[in-house]
């Protein structure tokens, strides 16, 4: 059964709020925790700023799916005693593929294209294309944008496939 919390409405908002706050921001309270911590100059200072800055989209988007999913089917497999790894895995997992690859098509173009962390928080082992773009120029810029551009272009491709093949 699905579960009507009072606070359901809020709670999201909340969370989707928080997405219109600048990413600069943020900037100077990570900086200082990620240095109290010892990940400043490290690839998890990155990786957790992008998780921290993607999380509302990604609860947003997961929502709508998970919502259609149909209370009917888990509690036909409950009764007939399946685990709750099978009812994750056979039932639910299989209803919100496409959530799952649209999400991740938009996380991944998000991440794929930020510049503001990678900025703050790389050194010269975490550097990532986007730095590397704009500190670039000539040839080199071209042959950066086709490398940039080609993994979103792949990663499309393969999700469009997916997504078209299920239908």
């Amino acid at each position: 059964k699905k579960k009507n919390y009072i606070f359901n409405d809020q709670i999201i908002f909340f969370i989707l709020s928080s997405k219109i706050i600048p990413s600069i921001t943020i900037i100077l309270p990570l900086y200082v925790l990620f240095q109290k911590i010892g990940i400043l100059s490290s690839i998890y200072s990155i990786i957790l700023s992008n998780i921290m800055a993607t999380m509302p989209i990604t609860i947003w988007l997961m929502k709508h799916y998970f919502l259609k999913i149909s209370c009917d089917c888990e509690e036909s497999a409950k009764i007939e005693g399946a685990s709750i790894i099978n009812i994750w895995w056979n039932i639910i997992l299989p209803q919100v593929k496409k959530g799952f690859m649209v999400t991740f098509s938009i996380i991944f173009i998000l991440i794929w294209n930020e510049y503001v962390f990678s900025l703050f928080f790389y050194t010269n082992k975490t550097q990532n294309l986007t730095i590397l773009l704009a500190s670039s120029g000539g040839l080199a810029k071209s042959v950066l944008i086709t490398i940039m551009v080609l993994p979103l272009a792949v990663i499309s491709l393969i999700i469009n496939i997916i997504i078209s093949k299920n239908n």
